[in-house]
C-alpha cells in the first residue's frame, strides 16, 4: 500500500488572502445572453425616459432611472472577464461603440498595429478570452480546497478564503 502524502498548510504570513465567494465560469453563451439583456434594458430605459419627458415635461424629480442595476451587472461582467480597468473593453463596446453598431473595420487597433474586431458581442468575448490567455483565471479543475477554508489555484499559486 502506498504511503499517503500529508498536506501541510502554508503559513498565513507567506500568502495574500482574499475572500473567494465562489467560482463563476462565464461561458460564451452566458456572456452573450447577459450583454443582450443589458442592451434590451438600456433600450427599454430610453423609451421610458422619452415617455416620461412627454407625459411630464416640467417634472425633474420623478424621472425614471435604472442605471444602478445595469452598472452593477456591468461591473460583475468586468470582474468575471478580468476587464476591471479604466479602459474597459466592455464599457467601450457598450457605450462608445453602441453595442458594436458603431464599429468600423480598423477603428480599434492594438499597440502592435493589428486590428481588433469588436463588431458584435461574440467578437468582444473572443477578444477578452484572447487577452486573458496569459493570465490565470483560476479554472475550477485547477483549484485545491484546504481544510482551513482556503482555496489555492495550482496554476498561479493564488490563495484565498472560501465561505
Amino acid at each position: 500500500m502506498a504511503k499517503k502524502e500529508k498536506l501541510t498548510k502554508p503559513t498565513a504570513t507567506a500568502i495574500a488572502v482574499e475572500p473567494v465567494l465562489g467560482c463563476v465560469i462565464v461561458s460564451k453563451s452566458l456572456f452573450l445572453e447577459t450583454m443582450e439583456a443589458i442592451e434590451k434594458q438600456y433600450k427599454h430605459d430610453q423609451k421610458c425616459n422619452t415617455a416620461f419627458k412627454t407625459l411630464l415635461p416640467n417634472d425633474y424629480t420623478s424621472g425614471y432611472d435604472n442605471h444602478w442595476v445595469n452598472n452593477e451587472l456591468i461591473k460583475y461582467l468586468q470582474k468575471a472577464m478580468n476587464d476591471e480597468h479604466a479602459e474597459s473593453w466592455i464599457e467601450y463596446f457598450l457605450w462608445e461603440l453602441d453595442f458594436g453598431k458603431k464599429y468600423r473595420p480598423g477603428s480599434v487597433i492594438r499597440k502592435d498595429k493589428t486590428h481588433i474586431d469588436l463588431s458584435n458581442t461574440g467578437k468582444l468575448y473572443d477578444y477578452l478570452i484572447e487577452e486573458n490567455k496569459s493570465k490565470c483565471l483560476h479554472p475550477l479543475s485547477e483549484l485545491r480546497f484546504w481544510n482551513d477554508s482556503t482555496v489555492e489555484c495550482l496554476i498561479c499559486g493564488h490563495r484565498g478564503l472560501t465561505f
